[in-house]
């Protein structure tokens, strides 16, 4: 998501395949090469493969996991932190659309 934010990807679209990919294909996306292949058309996938394989956002994702898992103590991801509550995904369930519209309301 990182290289994605940083090259003006469309961020939607880039989670879009992130998630058909992982939860409705079941693509192997610990393969790093499969996972650039996820992005032709949106991103460069070698310079996508390049960056992750270098290791080029491993401290950020590092950072915000310790947000997601100690700061915030998310149960199981997705979940939502924003001005001080939490939406708590259930794990293997995850959040409807229908919570997080009523979340993201109710917090503006």
């Amino acid at each position: 998501m990182y290289f994605a934010l940083e090259h003006g990807a469309d961020l939607l679209e880039y989670h879009d395949r992130m998630y058909r990919s992982a939860l409705k294909s079941r693509a192997d996306i610990e393969d790093l090469r499969a996972l650039s292949k996820l992005t032709d058309g949106l991103l460069d996938a070698d310079a996508f493969y390049a960056a992750l394989s270098g290791g080029a956002y491993l401290d950020r994702l590092s950072e915000n996991n310790r947000l997601a898992w100690e700061t915030h103590r998310f149960p199981a991801v997705p979940s939502y932190h924003m001005n001080g509550k939490l939406l708590k995904s259930i794990e293997n369930i995850g959040v409807s659309k229908q919570q997080l519209a009523a979340f993201i309301e109710q917090n503006l």
